[in-house]
Formats: C-alpha cells, sequence, structure tokens
C-alpha cells in the first residue's frame, strides 16, 4: 500500500508544478483532512489554514496519522507545543491560544477518568436507542417508549459531559465518535443572526 501511495505522489509530481501539486494536496489529502478535523473549533480563514497546512505538514503526514494511535507519554504534548511554536511565527499570540485551546481537548481524552466517562454514556445513550429502534421496527411503541432516553436524562448527560469536556469539545467530537449518540443528548445551537 505504501509503494502505491509513493508510485502515485511521484505521478503526480512529474504531472503538477510544485503550486499545482501543493493546491492538490492541501485540498485532498489525508494530512489536510486530519488538520481540517483538528480545526474545527479554530475556525480558521482560508489563509490562515495555508499558513498552518505549511506549518503542519511534516508533523501531519500520513505515516505519523496510521500511528497516531498509539501515543508514546508526552510525545503529544511535546509535539503539539512545538507546532504551537511554529504557529506564533505566523499568528498573535490571541490567535495561537485560540488554536491551542482548539487542539487542547484531545489531550483530555489521556485522563482515563474522563475517557471511562465519555464511554458509559455513549454505552447508555447507545443502549437506549437501540433497544427503542429495535422494538419499533417489531411495532412493539409501548415497548419503544419505555425504552426511550428519558429527555431529563439525556440533559443530565449531556451537562455532566460538557462539565468534564467543554461543550465546544463535544460538539467537535461528534463526526468521529459515531456522532449519532452525542446528536441525541446534544441541545441545537442557537442560530447567529447574520
Amino acid at each position: 500500500m505504501a509503494f502505491i501511495e509513493r508510485e502515485r505522489e511521484a505521478d503526480l509530481a512529474a504531472l503538477l508544478t510544485p503550486s499545482e501539486l501543493f493546491e492538490f494536496e492541501i485540498r485532498t489529502s489525508a494530512t489536510a483532512r486530519r488538520l481540517t478535523h483538528s480545526l474545527t473549533a479554530f475556525d480558521a480563514s482560508e489563509e490562515e489554514f495555508r499558513q498552518l497546512y505549511s506549518i503542519w505538514t511534516p508533523p501531519f503526514d500520513e505515516s505519523q496519522l496510521r500511528r497516531s494511535v498509539v501515543v508514546i507519554p508526552g510525545e503529544r504534548e511535546s509535539s503539539m507545543q512545538n507546532l504551537l511554536d511554529d504557529s506564533a511565527t505566523v499568528f498573535s499570540p490571541e490567535q495561537v491560544a485560540d488554536l491551542e485551546q482548539a487542539l487542547r481537548p484531545r489531550a483530555d481524552f489521556e485522563n482515563a477518568t474522563a475517557a471511562r466517562q465519555l464511554y458509559e454514556a455513549r454505552v447508555e445513550v447507545r443502549g437506549k436507542n437501540d433497544a427503542e429502534r429495535a422494538a419499533e421496527a417489531k411495532g412493539d411503541e409501548a415497548a419503544a417508549a419505555a425504552a426511550r432516553l428519558n429527555p431529563e436524562r439525556g440533559q443530565q448527560i449531556w451537562s455532566e459531559l460538557v462539565e468534564n469536556f467543554g461543550e465546544d469539545t463535544l460538539r467537535s467530537l461528534r463526526p468521529v465518535t459515531g456522532g449519532k449518540w452525542l446528536r441525541t443528548i446534544m441541545p441545537a445551537q442557537p442560530e447567529t443572526g447574520g
């Protein structure tokens, strides 16, 4: 698989100019997708994203993405600090602080207690949702109603998670955690006029 990827990269480099290759990669690469996902709460402009992509491309290369599931203690924190230091050469201190806030929630999952809380909430909510759907599929409305997650309990779970993780973190996690379960307890965001 790595051989095919290297061949693909070589073919693209031969066909495209360096600026065309950059434009292609910034829109289609796994690196760009990973960075886009990581910056959900930062709300980067296109120019800011381009600057961050240029700074962060080496640490976000695909080989590191494959092994990013296994984290050596302290390695993530050190790597993140280096990236933030590099970002400080381009962005204002306020922007770097916003960027750090957007990225730090990932570090929260190294805390086993926090991870357990999130897992237990997911099991409870998904269990209720699955039981309700199964009863509905059988046409048993009484069983579906009995299985349905109580809205007050859903709000309690959401509040507890917000207290420990922050609302922005939870909203940014929704797409990567099989978000349907989180969406069932997540209050709608107020619409902003504009």
